[in-house]
This record gives C-alpha cells, sequence and structure tokens, in this order.
C-alpha cells in the first residue's frame, strides 16, 4: 500500500491563486483612493460613507453599484458587478469568491477549500482528501485510504462510491457493462439495461428487460416483473413481523400493503384507496391528481383541483385557490407562526412571523412584488425597501444573488436602521438622505449637501464652491473651495 502523501499545490493552482490576489489588490486600491468622511457625495465617480452602526462600519461605492466595497462587524464585501464577487465571512470564518455566477464560485475555510461551475464542474481540497468532477464525464476522489479512493472516466470506466443512493457504480464502455453495489449486492448488466444478473452473499436473480425479470436476497426482498413495469410484485422486509407486499397489473389494479400504509388502485389515475395504518389516516383518489378526499386525526386534504384545495399534513395548513392563481399556508417553526401568501407563485409573495410565547410582540414581513419591489421588516425596528427587486423572491437565501445582482436594480432603497434613523438612497446614491432623531443630512451628488444636528449645520454647494459651516458655535465660509 502506498504512503499517504500531502499533495503541493499545482501551478495551476498556484497561477490561479495569485492572479485572484493580484486583480483584487489592484480593484481595492483603484477604489480606496480617497479617505473616509462621514458622508462624501461624488456621484458617479465615487461615494464614500462612514458610520459607527452594526449596519456598516464603511462603505465605498464607485459608478454607482458596479464597484463596491464594504465592511461590516461581520463581513467585508468587495464587489465588480456583476463580474465577481468577493467575501470575508468573520462569523464563520471563511472567505468566497463568485465569477460570473453561477458560472464559478469558490470558498476556502481553515479545513479546506472547494469550488463548482455550473454544478457540473466542482472540486474541493484539504489535507485529506481531493476531489474533482466534471460531470458525467470524469470522476476522481483521493485520500490516504485506497478503499475510499477512485476514479472514473465515462463512458470507458471506472468506479464511483457513494453517489446515486448506491455504494459504489461501475461501468466499462458503458452501456456495455455496468454494476450498482448497494449492502454487499451487486447487479450486474452487460448490456444495460437489458441482460441483468445479481450476486451478493444470499442473494441472486436475473432479467431479460423489459420482458421478465425476478431478485432476491435473503430474508430481505423478492422483485419480480412481466413486462415492465406493466405487471410486478414486490414484497420488502420478509423479516419483519408484517412484512411490506406490492403487486400491479397497470393500469387496471395495483395493491400495496405494508404496516404502516394500505393501497388499492383500480384502473389507475381514476380510483385509488389509502390507509395509513401509522397515523389513523384515510385517503381517496378519483382521477388523481384532480380530486382527493382525505381524513385524519392530523391530517387533512380536500382537494378539487384546479378550484379549490385544503389540506393539512405535518404541521403545515396549505389552501389553493384556482390553483395556480393564490396560494395560502401556515405553520409554526421553532417557536414562531409564519403565515405565507402567494398570488400566481412569484408575482406576490407575503410572508408574516409572529413569536407563539409573545403574540403581542411586533410581526416580521417579507413581502415582494416582483419585479417591482421587495420589503423587509424583521420586527425589531430594522425595515428595508428596495424598488426594482427581480431576484430576491427566486434567491431569497443565496448570498451571491444578493451581493452580485440585487444591487445593479437598487434604483430606490429605504433603510430604517432602528425606530427614528432612516436612510433613503435614490439612482444608486446620486440622492441621498438621512435622518435621526437629532440630525438630518441630504446630499445631491457633488452638487448641494446640508446638514443640520444641534451642534453643527452646514451646506455645500460643489463641494466647496461655495459653503457655510457652524459648528460648536464657531462659523466659517467656503467660497471657490478656500475656507474662510
Amino acid at each position: 500500500m502506498l504512503p499517504c502523501l500531502v499533495k503541493k499545490p499545482s501551478k495551476l493552482h498556484r497561477l490561479k491563486t495569485a492572479y485572484i490576489a493580484i486583480a483584487w489588490a489592484v480593484i481595492l486600491q483603484g477604489i480606496s483612493i480617497k479617505a473616509f468622511a462621514d458622508w462624501d457625495n461624488y456621484w458617479p465617480i465615487w461615494v464614500g460613507e462612514h458610520t459607527e452602526c452594526d449596519r456598516f462600519l464603511h462603505k465605498e461605492n464607485c459608478l454607482g453599484p458596479l464597484i463596491e466595497q464594504k465592511y461590516t462587524s461581520r463581513e467585508h464585501v468587495a464587489a465588480i458587478r456583476p463580474i465577481g464577487v468577493h467575501i470575508d465571512d468573520y462569523d464563520c470564518n471563511q472567505t468566497m469568491d463568485y465569477f460570473m455566477y453561477p458560472l464559478f464560485s469558490y470558498t476556502k475555510t481553515p479545513c479546506g477549500s472547494n469550488w463548482n461551475m455550473l454544478g457540473l464542474i466542482s472540486g474541493c481540497s484539504s489535507d485529506e482528501r481531493d476531489k474533482v468532477t466534471i460531470f458525467p464525464l470524469f470522476f476522481s476522489y483521493q485520500t490516504c485510504d485506497p478503499c475510499t479512493s477512485y476514479s472514473a472516466i465515462f463512458p470507458l470506466g471506472g468506479t464511483i462510491k457513494n453517489h446515486f443512493c448506491m455504494d459504489s457504480i461501475t461501468w466499462a464502455m458503458f452501456p456495455l457493462y455496468l454494476a450498482l453495489e448497494q449492502n454487499c449486492t451487486v447487479r450486474h448488466a452487460l448490456p444495460w439495461p437489458f441482460i441483468r444478473w445479481q450476486t451478493g452473499p444470499d442473494s441472486g436473480g436475473g432479467a431479460l428487460w423489459p420482458l421478465i425479470g425476478c431478485f432476491w436476497k435473503g430474508c430481505d426482498y423478492v422483485h419480480s416483473y412481466f413486462l415492465w413495469p406493466l405487471i410486478y410484485k414486490r414484497c420488502d422486509c420478509l423479516n419483519d413481523p408484517v412484512p411490506s407486499y406490492k403487486v400491479g397489473f397497470l393500469p387496471f389494479f395495483a395493491y400495496e400493503y405494508s404496516a404502516k400504509r394500505e393501497m388499492t388502485t383500480f384502473l389507475w389515475p381514476f380510483f385509488s384507496h389509502i390507509r395509513r395504518h401509522d397515523r389513523n389516516y384515510v385517503e381517496d383518489q378519483f382521477l388523481w391528481p384532480f380530486f382527493v378526499q382525505g381524513r385524519g386525526d392530523c391530517e387533512y386534504v380536500n382537494r378539487w383541483a384546479p378550484f379549490y384545495t385544503h389540506s393539512m399534513r405535518r404541521g403545515y395548513d396549505k389552501r389553493w385557490f384556482l390553483w395556480p392563481l393564490f396560494k395560502i399556508q401556515h405553520w409554526e417553526d421553532r417557536g414562531v407562526r409564519v403565515t405565507q401568501k402567494q398570488f400566481f407563485y412569484f408575482l406576490f409573495w407575503k410572508q408574516q412571523q409572529r413569536c407563539l410565547a409573545n403574540p403581542c410582540a411586533p410581526e416580521a414581513k417579507k413581502m415582494h412584488l416582483w419585479p417591482l419591489y421587495s420589503y423587509w421588516d424583521n420586527g425589531t425596528g430594522q425595515k428595508q425597501f428596495q424598488f426594482l427587486s427581480p431576484f430576491e423572491v427566486f434567491f431569497p437565501t443565496n448570498r451571491a444573488v444578493r451581493n452580485a445582482y440585487s444591487p445593479l436594480f437598487a434604483i430606490f432603497r429605504h433603510e430604517q436602521i432602528e425606530p427614528g434613523h432612516t436612510r433613503q438612497s435614490i439612482l444608486f446614491d446620486l440622492i441621498a438622505t438621512e435622518k435621526t432623531p437629532c440630525s438630518q443630512h441630504l446630499s445631491i451628488g457633488p452638487l448641494f449637501d446640508i446638514e443640520r444636528s444641534p451642534c453643527r449645520s452646514r451646506f455645500e454647494i460643489l463641494k466647496g464652491f461655495l459653503g457655510f459651516k457652524k459648528e460648536n458655535g464657531k462659523m466659517s465660509l467656503k467660497l471657490l473651495w478656500i475656507s474662510f
């Protein structure tokens, strides 16, 4: 057995890392050419803001939303939209890079790194493993243990492990030969899917698909069929007190029985009768899925699709009216009562959350009117409204979309950091206002700036072409950018 070797980064990997570092360094130097004031607006070239609240410590934008850098107590975000985004997450101790998301993403943690291209080409590496997948052509997973390592090239040959609910999958000149292994039982095909046989401890069987087939494994199961999938018989869990049986002669008749469930079907899909022994539930289906009636101790279904559906299952109370026109549902999750309403899935979407332990507490809200606006209210005083929001309703928890694409459409944004402290932005800070209980600030690009607070009042035209400031009882003037 070969000793375990720690692989050095490849030359390509080193070049890629150096390229990313140099590119971000140049970008961030380019947008950090000016030291921060409280609020400097040279729109559209540069807008900078510095604050002590947790919303962000400081932030700067170049060319509207196209180039941005933001620091908060939880993260650092640098973006060139829509090309790329870099995120340093201080809470999770990880770094994320996105290039033309979802084209490419890269995540680095103390335990290793992983990358992904369109969900088809991916890889991960750490001190103990290296994995590369080019789906469905190439698979490689290398560890210090040969028993867990594998490599394969499709359709030529190889083995992959722990994919598609199988312990291992082996092929050679697919579809000439295929072997699927699960629980020490291997089902072979030569060629797939026509000629099959099964090997393993206390198991066997074979098939000439789709004409006839039979497979068995000891006291576990016996599966047989004739003219698949029309005529079949499946017996599972044979060693249990109540085995599971499924027989069918489709579409005329099908029957299923187990310790938890019994189902009888005639002329599918015209009629089916289902009884759940474990939940004391009975359901009748007529021309499924259009007409369904179900009753139980904790479950209820009344479906007359597409006109009306009402169901209560697993804690979810759901109603449809003129599917898919309008939907409303309720459920409870970790002490919170959630109500969600949808009109045509995503055109209008609203969710309300209320604390069960304190029903008098303000409720949290989230609302989308696609693609016009999105609105958030966390119930503790923080609110946000954004005009033009085409992505949030589809990707409510996707961090990459929220940082890479959503700001490009923020024509108008209103934020309430806390009660009495609000901020508005129009056309990416061309017009920006901020109001607190004791101060007000209005900025119109580099043209006009006015600020008022108990100890400070000032206004400027063209960043000092003409200005006035009174601070702590002292007054000063600006004329032609010269202070007097």
